[in-house]
């Protein structure tokens, strides 16, 4: 199996890039700035932190403008909070102008009217308008550093391998709990068998883990090479949490749906997110299956994440991108390799990927014939 061939990006696109790269990391050591001088407590300090942000934002705002896409999440989401937002700003800055009515000025400046007749004094609803206009600056600064959309923060491999077992752990949900749990389960195991026997052992030191860390949900998946019963795998969730646009009834439903940490042994096959069936009709999408030449097998699941990659996902999800990995467990151990990449996926930037053209598709990644490597090998 080969990899289709990248074009070029164009030269907007690659300057696109360094844009946002720029302003990412300019972001990053201007929050490693922040402390160091008193922590930008003094007005100096907090002078300059303002100028860097607000040049940060322009360019950013010159990496979007370049590429004519932004990543932002959609108006939908944001809109409400930043109505909120402008709500507040403009009521602060409001406390800090001389046209409130006198019933709403502070009564102070009435008091130093008295005192000190004939100063020609600017009442307003702020007893120290100097003060207020110091603080709006600091909420608008701080506001400015938040990113909003669903940038790429980094790429890594979603399956960490305990090889001893031999086996794997993944899942989806919080990216932490695999890397979390595969270590404390591969100290307590020495085995695969011996792992799923004695998951009643294992379970307190889990929760005592998720609850440390204070882990958000997770569903982890494992799987191994068992020697009583071969090739399986098992999954478990860390909270009751719902999946992403699943309803309370289709979940309790699903015999997989269990409660926390309880092991649920999994099918021999398995898709999460599925892809809705228009997008399968279109891909002429015909199943995996698990006996068929290893071949076939990778590219079947090679066409299952450019579906998952184009389905639409449920806001706040992100996507799927950065590179297609596959993890190979066998009786001998271990294997990882990466099957697929997408180098339009980059750091700071959203996962946008274009629309699959999927004659084209099959085209330039033809399925492989049943037994060609068996041919190939004799």
């Amino acid at each position: 199996m080969t990899d289709i061939e990248i074009p070029s990006r164009p030269g907007t696109a690659i300057l696109s890039d360094a844009v946002g790269a720029l302003s990412l990391w300019g972001l990053i050591a201007l929050l490693a700035w922040v402390p160091l001088p008193l922590g930008s407590a003094r007005p100096w300090a907090w002078g300059a932190l303002t100028a860097a942000t607000g040049l940060l934002v322009l360019l950013r705002a010159a990496g979007d403008f370049i590429a004519q896409d932004s990543s932002e999440l959609p108006a939908r989401l944001t809109a409400p909070a930043a109505v909120l937002f402008a709500l507040a700003l403009a009521w602060a800055i409001f406390q800090c102008l001389p046209w409130a009515p006198a019933a709403w000025q502070h009564p102070i400046w009435a008091e130093a009217e008295k005192l000190m007749p004939g100063l020609g004094l600017l009442p307003t609803i702020s007893v120290d308008p100097n003060a207020s206009r110091t603080a709006i600056f600091h909420l608008a600064t701080d506001a400015a550093i938040y990113r909003q959309g669903e940038g790429v923060v980094a790429f890594g491999s979603k399956v960490t391998t305990v090889p001893h077992w031999p086996g794997c752990i993944t899942g989806a949900g919080n990216a932490a709990a695999g890397p979390l749990f595969a270590p404390a389960l591969g100290r307590l195991f020495s085995t695969w068998d011996l792992m799923i026997d004695g998951w009643t052992n294992a379970i307190q030191e889990i929760q005592n883990l998720a609850g440390a860390f204070e882990l958000s949900h997770a569903t982890i998946i494992m799987a191994g090479i068992s020697e009583k019963r071969g090739p399986e795998s098992f999954t478990f969730q860390t909270t009751l949490t719902l999946p992403p646009g699943t309803t309370a009834e289709e979940a309790e439903a699903s015999p997989y749906y269990q409660p926390p940490f309880a092991l649920v042994k999994l099918p021999d096959h398995i898709c999460t997110p599925v892809p809705p069936p228009a997008m399968s009709i279109a891909a002429n999408f015909e199943g995996i299956a698990t006996n068929d030449d290893p071949d076939v097998c990778v590219w079947s699941l090679r066409k299952v994440l450019e579906m998952q990659r184009q389905m639409p996902l449920p806001d706040g999800v992100g996507g799927i991108g950065g590179w297609v990995e596959l993890t190979t467990v066998s009786a001998e151990g271990v294997t990882q390799r990466v099957l697929r990449s997408w180098p339009e996926d980059k750091i700071g930037g959203p996962l946008r990927p274009k629309p699959i053209n999927w004659p084209r598709w099959h085209i330039e990644n033809p399925k492989p014939k049943r037994g060609a490597a068996l041919r190939v090998a004799k």
